[in-house]
């Protein structure tokens, strides 16, 4: 059985674990894409990252591409909006720039 259902919702990745979904489900992973996820509604699930303890999922959460975390079971179902990001290089002077590093710069 799935761990989870993926749809979009008025142009939103959305990601919906259900009430039933077995707690030996949930496993320790790596993403291939930076991403943040913010919760529909309120929940008592967490998140825990790799060497972190355990942290409620109530606000948005930046997940860094590579990085070990797994989801951890609370009571009900949990929905996330999830906002992955396509990162590219730029090339100034010479010099190859990611625009995660660009748009860092810029927001301060």
């Amino acid at each position: 059985m799935a761990t989870y259902t993926d749809y979009e919702y008025k142009g939103y990745h959305v990601r919906h674990f259900s009430h039933d979904t077995e707690s030996a489900d949930l496993v320790w992973h790596r993403d291939r894409k930076d991403r943040d996820i913010t919760p529909i509604g309120k929940t008592d699930w967490q998140i825990q990252f790799d060497n972190e303890l355990p942290r409620p999922i109530d606000d948005c959460i930046f997940i860094p591409e590579g990085k070990w975390h797994r989801v951890i079971k609370g009571s009900g179902c949990l929905k996330i909006l999830i906002n992955e990001y396509a990162w590219v290089n730029f090339y100034i002077w010479g010099f190859s720039i990611s625009s995660r590093i660009l748009s860092y710069i810029y927001s301060k």
